[in-house]
This record gives structure tokens, sequence and C-alpha cells, in this order.
């Protein structure tokens, strides 16, 4: 499993990865809908695919159209799962919970067992420059980031056709033993600043920037390959805020003054009301529902 989470930052980044992932594992039974339709909604996130896409499939042959929307099925699915930080979550850390969530709602969409799709540590050469988010330190990037639900399906191409993996520099990534490569963005809200204990800053990204990742999808309609754009991980805002109400609520970090709390507490609405701004703005993003299962 090619991917970028986790292992490819700054160490910073590192660091921040290790603490948000620690902090994640109290979080890890949250529940999240099961998945019905093409345009895909996982507790309240949508996957949509964009006119172009909608007017590739509208001119592919039957044959080719059907083996596309086949991909797509498995390719909507999968990417919430990469988007929340649920994909990587295999119960490491103990939370048994966790484990059990990806065994049903990840394992079947992915094509190897957890060893080897959460210890592949071969995935550094494929991932863009650092993100920047205005407001960070200097020299610290975004080591994870909150994202819009909604995510769109930008391309999808059959790997028998030249495809280079370009962010801004080219990465050369073998498809030989996969089907269809897809690509889909969603839009950053902003990082909470955790590497300092309790995080009471939190930066929007001002510039409203994208992120993308890469799926590609093996001959079985199996997720294989998973690029990020970035080397970080993202999350929803509900992770962000669980993770807040526990310092306020004592459970983690006792060393927590009043007025840490205090500053924590207004962080929440602030969040909120960043991730409705940013989110509003994704209203290009296609409202025709995609094909049912």
């Amino acid at each position: 499993m090619k991917r970028t989470l986790k292992y490819t930052a700054a160490w910073q980044s590192w660091c921040a990865l290790g603490l948000l992932k620690r902090n994640l594992a109290f979080i890890a039974a949250l529940g999240i809908l099961t998945t019905q339709a093409y345009a895909v909604e996982k507790e309240g996130i949508a996957v949509i695919i964009s006119p172009a896409v909608q007017e590739q499939l509208q001119k592919a042959s039957p044959d080719e159209r059907k083996k596309m929307e086949s991909a797509i099925r498995v390719g909507n699915k999968f990417i919430p799962h990469h988007f929340d930080g649920s994909a990587y979550e295999v119960g490491d850390s103990g939370v048994e919970q966790e484990f059990q969530y990806w065994l049903k709602n990840i394992r079947p969409l992915v094509n190897r067992d957890v060893t080897k799709w959460y210890s592949n540590f071969d995935i550094s050469q494929i991932a863009a420059g650092a993100l920047r988010i205005d407001g960070l330190p200097n020299g610290i990037s975004g080591a994870e980031v909150a994202v819009c639900s909604q995510i769109e399906l930008i391309s999808i191409a059959p790997t028998d056709e030249h495809y280079d993996v370009i962010w801004k520099t080219y990465y050369p990534v073998s498809f030989e033993n996969d089907s269809y490569v897809l690509k889909y963005q969603t839009k950053i809200i902003g990082a909470l600043g955790l590497w300092k204990q309790p995080p009471t800053e939190f930066f929007p990204d001002k510039e409203d920037q994208f992120i993308a990742t890469l799926i590609s999808l093996d001959k079985e309609y199996k997720v294989n390959q998973v690029i990020p754009q970035y080397g970080l991980t993202t999350l929803d805002t509900k992770r962000y805020i669980d993770t807040l109400n526990r310092y306020i609520s004592g459970v983690w970090a006792g060393n927590a003054t009043a007025a840490d709390k205090t500053k924590l507490r207004q962080l929440i609405p602030k969040i909120k009301n960043e991730e409705a701004r940013v989110c509003a703005s994704t209203a290009t993003i296609s409202k025709k529902p995609s094909i049912k299962e």
C-alpha cells in the first residue's frame, strides 16, 4: 500500500501525528453509516462525481462504462475513510473497537490484510512538498488538517493509458497491476496546533486550498495504492472538537489551566464557523447523484 500518512512528514509532523494517533485512539468507536449509494453518504460525508467524469461516463462504451462504474463505487466507498483518517486506524493502540471497525468497513475494500496495509514504510517518495497554512509558526507545516465533508471525484483513467503522478514534481509510480486510477479532492478547513499541549490554537486555511488524493484499484477492483498530495493526515472537524472536549473535561492533560480550558472552549465555535465558511463554498461540486448500488 503506497500512502503518505504518518510516516513521511518532517520531524515536527511526525511528532504531531504520533500525538494525534494516541489522542484519536480514544475516539475509535465513532459510529459511521454504511454507504448505500454511488453518491456516498458516510456520517454526512458526500462523494460526488464532477461534470467532467459524468461526461466521460456518458461517452464511454457500455462495457467500459460498466467497468468505470465498478471502480467508482469502490473508490467512493473508500475515500471518505481516507479523508477522515479511519482507513488507517487499525487498533494498533490497543482499541479493539477500532480494529473491528477496520475489519468491517475497510478490509472488504482493500487488497491486503492489516499488517501489510499498515506496516508498509516504502511510501516516502510520492508526496508533494509540505502544505503551508497561514499563521502556523515558521518552519512548521500542517502535520494534519481538517477537511470538508464534500469530496469530489475529479478524474478516472484506465491504467493502460499514460498516467503521470504530478503534484509539484514528477514521481514515477507503477500502475501495472492496477485497473483504474481515480483522483479525488476536498477543501482544507485548517489545522489545530497539536504540537502544543493543550492545543489552544486553530489555524484556518485562508487560501481556500484543495487537497487531492489518487486511488488506484487492482484488477479485482480492490484499493491497491493511495497517493496523497501531501505527507500529512486528514480528518473531519468532529475529531478536533472531540479532542478539545476531552482536554476541557480533564480526560486528557490534567495540567490544563482554567485559562487553557477557556481558550479551548472558544476554539470550538471558531472551528465550526470556519467549517461553515469554507465548506459552503464547495457549491461548485456537482449536485448530480451517481449510480446506485
